[in-house]
């Protein structure tokens, strides 16, 4: 992921705008707070299905339609159905390239909670005006269910725009997703090792026949934040080193952010993990 696909992500108040034009009801957070979506979508929709590019005079295509994918033109906005998310990705560039624009949709390797969720949406690659918005139809539905739509809208000239569907991650694979190992779902969810020692963590864990890996960070002296220097990765953590948090890696792997010295706060929150969650 460059650096630069992360500018205008769909989380931002101009893409909310854009995404309550694309469907019929305000769109809401789910309550896992990583998805905007929406009730079924009407009215507009009709207008997509069409089997061919349509000229108009000459100028660039008003729609467009393969056996994955309905694109059409509404004003300055490209809206979209996603009718096979198994498609190959190409099916859909080709979609939107006939219609003067460039989208990627990618499906990436996540933890298995986040299989069939839209991980991340964003523009960028020279922006100008650049937003997107993306929900699903029915609302709130995960894309592995074939009955699963996904619709999206993206806008803005001369703009790259990109989405990322979670799929199952190969053995190996490093997931995608930043995702805590012991919230619900992840690999250490019923062992919390927050401001535990590594000492005793470690054997937990490898007893679950989990592997670890360490990132060695440098909390700030108040607990407000941290940084983590890449060249001091490779020092030999102790038994009496504090561990912060386990983040899942990749299947059967967590990684352990652990400092050498024990501060006042929880630097990754800012105090006590279990009081800032309950906030």
């Amino acid at each position: 992921m460059r650096d630069e696909e992360l500018s205008g992500r769909a989380s931002g108040a101009g893409a909310r705008t854009l995404l309550a034009s694309i469907m019929t009801e305000q769109p809401r957070r789910s309550r896992r707070g990583r998805w905007l979506t929406a009730a079924a979508i009407t009215g507009v929709l009709a207008t997509a299905a069409v089997v061919a590019p349509v000229v108009v005079d000459g100028g660039p295509s008003q729609s467009y339609a393969n056996s994955a994918i309905e694109v059409w033109r509404d004003g300055d906005t490209l809206r979209a159905r996603i009718k096979d998310m198994q498609a190959n990705e190409k099916r859909y560039e080709e979609a939107f390239a006939a219609m003067g624009a460039k989208v990627r949709l990618d499906r990436v390797p996540v933890t298995p909670n986040k299989v069939g969720s839209l991980i991340r949406g964003g523009s960028g690659g020279g922006a100008v005006g650049g937003r997107t918005g993306f929900g699903t139809d029915p609302a709130g539905c995960l894309l592995t269910s074939p009955d699963c739509v996904l619709v999206i809208g993206v806008s803005g000239v001369g703009t790259e725009h990109f989405f990322l569907v979670g799929r199952q991650a190969e053995p190996g694979e490093t997931y995608q997703n930043p995702a805590t190992a012991t919230d619900e779902g992840g690999q250490l969810a019923d062992y919390p090792v927050d401001e535990k020692t590594v000492g005793t963590v470690r054997p937990v864990i490898e007893a679950r026949g989990l592997e670890i890996v360490y990132e060695i960070i440098e909390p700030s002296p108040d607990g407000q934040g941290f940084g983590a220097n890449p060249k001091d990765q490779n020092r030999p953590v102790g038994a009496d080193w504090v561990v912060w948090e386990a983040m899942d890696l990749r299947q059967g792997v967590v990684k352990l952010l652990v400092s050498e010295k024990r501060v006042a706060k929880n630097p990754i929150y800012g105090g006590r993990k279990s009081e800032v969650s309950k906030g």
